[in-house]
């Protein structure tokens, strides 16, 4: 993504954010250092709000904002992946049925 913003590669920057979007959380320490182009993060902020559990921002996000919040955004982000992996493999007991075990949480953590 770096790259293509630096090169003014329009498509390039296209396809790296979408393959961001879908899965922010690898990629966070990095997009730490594109925090305050606005540009890339108007695309960007829609997903790491969900990443995070949290409903989109209403609004555009002010300028200088994001590298204060940063750290914040990081930990949520990041406890929120963590805790949704540590469900998966659980054994729980269902209505009566036991031996249960989670294959997939979704997005709102529900199992």
């Amino acid at each position: 993504l770096k790259l293509a913003l630096e090169f003014n590669l329009q498509e390039r920057m296209s396809q790296c954010l979408s393959v961001i979007s879908a899965d922010v959380a690898p990629h966070l320490d990095d997009l730490h250092q594109l925090s305050e182009r606005g540009e890339v993060m108007q695309h960007l902020w829609p997903a790491i709000f969900a990443a995070a559990g949290l409903p989109p921002p209403p609004k555009t996000i002010v300028a200088g904002m994001p590298a204060e919040l940063w750290p914040v955004i990081r930990i949520a982000v990041k406890h929120r992946a963590s805790l949704s992996e540590s469900y998966l493999g659980q054994e729980v007991d269902f209505d009566g049925f036991s031996g249960c075990k989670i294959r997939r949480v979704m997005d709102d953590l529900s199992v």
